[in-house]
């Protein structure tokens, strides 16, 4: 499964690197898949994903394609296994 793929109530982790705190948090809704081609990132097709995370909505901008994703100071995630690395390499 892709971002794109995700539907509202499903569970999506977030590993928080600066605090090393992990979270859970459910999806709110996933936009069509649309083009980026920001001058900060290579053209690429993306869904903007809003997340409610203790009881906030906050909106990602992910690649389509892909389970996991990076912002600056956190890791999201489709897959908890993918958390549990990166927390792993976090700590080593």
């Amino acid at each position: 499964m892709y971002f794109k793929d995700l539907k509202s109530g499903y569970t999506v982790y977030i590993f928080d690197r600066d605090n090393v705190d992990v979270k859970q948090g459910k999806v709110v809704s996933v936009s069509l898949p649309h083009f980026d081609n920001t001058k900060y990132s290579s053209a690429k097709m993306v869904v903007d994903v809003t997340i409610n995370i203790d009881e906030h909505n906050r909106t990602y901008t992910l690649k389509e394609d892909t389970d996991t994703g990076y912002t600056e100071s956190q890791v999201i995630s489709i897959d908890r296994n993918s958390i549990v690395r990166e927390v792993e390499m976090a700590k080593a």
